[in-house]
């Protein structure tokens, strides 16, 4: 409704799909200024009760060194141990080809969980695989701290709290993005890039 407002004689002129396609690209822009400008904007925390939700991470198993991290993640910022009685181990970031990592997971590898260790190292692998060098010496439950992605807005879907404040520059950016299209392709290239 806001843009279509703003669109004046042009409103029509898209297909409610078309709409949200380019109201998610603006706010992906968005998202990308913020993040860049204020590091931790957005950086939510993981859950561990609710499976189905889009910040759920499980416990550790002593048996398992790859776990799906949480439907949001996009960037760990902090990991934090909840279990009491071991708030002094650390959770490492290593590049899962440095050597660190790989010596430490073929020891792993022969003796399993039976070592208790002040350190975990772990990798990102590919977009939400949360991998460990070490098999945990129990089942930690851990809180993730990390960027969170916004989720795409969709017809009858509410905005998020955390894009609200900026939706005037959303809707501005598909109306130029429209009403550029419309006039001029030459004028319209540069908001292609």
């Amino acid at each position: 409704d806001l843009i279509d407002a703003e669109l004046g004689g042009w409103s029509g002129s898209r297909t409610p799909e078309q709409i949200i396609q380019l109201a998610n690209e603006a706010k992906n822009k968005v998202w990308a200024v913020l993040k860049a400008e204020h590091e931790d904007w957005f950086v939510k925390s993981s859950q561990s009760t609710v499976a189905t939700d889009d910040d759920y991470f499980g416990p550790l198993s002593t048996s398992q060194r790859e776990y799906t991290l949480p439907l949001s993640f996009t960037e760990m910022r902090f990991i934090e141990v909840t279990d009491e009685a071991f708030q002094s181990v650390e959770f490492l970031p290593r590049d899962i080809t440095s050597q660190d990592f790989q010596d430490t997971r073929r020891n792993s590898n022969q003796v399993g969980s039976a070592i208790r260790y002040p350190f975990y190292y772990y990798g990102i692998v590919g977009a939400r695989t949360f991998m460990l060098a070490q098999f945990p010496e129990r089942n930690f439950q851990l809180r993730l701290w990390f960027v969170a992605s916004i989720p795409d807005f969709d017809v009858g879907k509410e905005i998020p709290d955390v894009i609200f404040p900026y939706i005037s520059a959303v809707v501005s950016f598909v109306v130029k993005r429209i009403m550029l299209s419309n006039q001029d392709l030459e004028l319209y290239g540069p908001w292609e890039r």
